[in-house]
């Protein structure tokens, strides 16, 4: 696989300038996914972000307020820029007062230039060029799925000790079949209605996207003809 110029890659991004809180997370997290940019596990951090992620940001003067009220906010190019810095610099175990300083008044051509500094030259997972593909009425949820397969992410994992005590965890290498590794590693897929999926993390239908899709697909059809008298219509329950 070719290598990707992150200058490149950004360019893309420059016209960006009618999004949501809700795409300017998924935007995030799909880099932070391909540019390998996890937080380090002492800082206390998620890789994936939400709008909760985004508004605690801005609350804390790191990412400047959106244009337009609450209802009708857009983000642009620099709120991603500002989101990117964030968590390079959290990769690099950096804490956000020091982050802060680095982005207070900085002009656009100024926090461009930070950023490509910060970010690595290149990488050779795919990137996000297509703003398109993140844009209203786009199923968020299932980009963000398309990119956590692409860049090797499957998703949220729960690990199971060998006690039997279970706690959610962001950074386990799925793949680590030490003796050194005591964690049972199950994924977590969330199906709606308070219902979870949890699946061995080496399964081949959460390794597999289309697999997954389809799994996917059955279980929440019989949700719905359970929420509809408890089968498929015309035939008995």
């Amino acid at each position: 696989m070719s290598a990707i110029r992150i200058t490149e890659a950004l360019t893309q991004w420059r016209t960006w300038s009618s999004g949501s809180i809700d795409e300017l997370a998924a935007i995030g997290t799909a880099f932070v996914w391909s540019l390998g940019l996890e937080p380090l596990p002492e800082i206390t951090a998620s890789a994936q972000m939400n709008r909760r992620t985004i508004r605690y940001y801005i609350s804390s003067d790191l990412v400047d307020p959106p244009e337009g009220d609450r209802r009708l906010a857009i983000y642009h190019y620099r709120h991603l820029l500002q989101v990117l810095y964030i968590k390079a610099r959290q990769h690099a175990g950096d804490r956000l007062n020091e982050i802060r300083q680095d982005l207070a008044g900085r002009a656009d051509g100024s926090l461009e230039q930070l950023v490509i500094d910060t970010l690595p030259e290149s990488v050779t997972a795919p990137v996000p060029v297509d703003p398109k593909e993140f844009a209203r009425p786009a199923d968020l949820n299932a980009v963000l799925q398309r990119w956590a397969y692409l860049t090797g992410r499957t998703g949220r994992y729960r690990a199971t000790s060998r006690t039997d005590t279970e706690q959610t965890i962001d950074q386990v290498d799925p793949t680590d079949q030490s003796d050194n590794c005591q964690l049972s590693l199950r994924m977590e897929i969330d199906l709606g209605d308070g219902i979870s999926l949890t699946m061995p993390a080496d399964h081949p239908l959460v390794q597999d996207e289309d697999g997954r899709g389809l799994i996917l697909r059955g279980i929440r059809r019989l949700l719905r003809d359970y929420q509809h008298g408890g089968g498929p219509a015309g035939e008995e329950t």
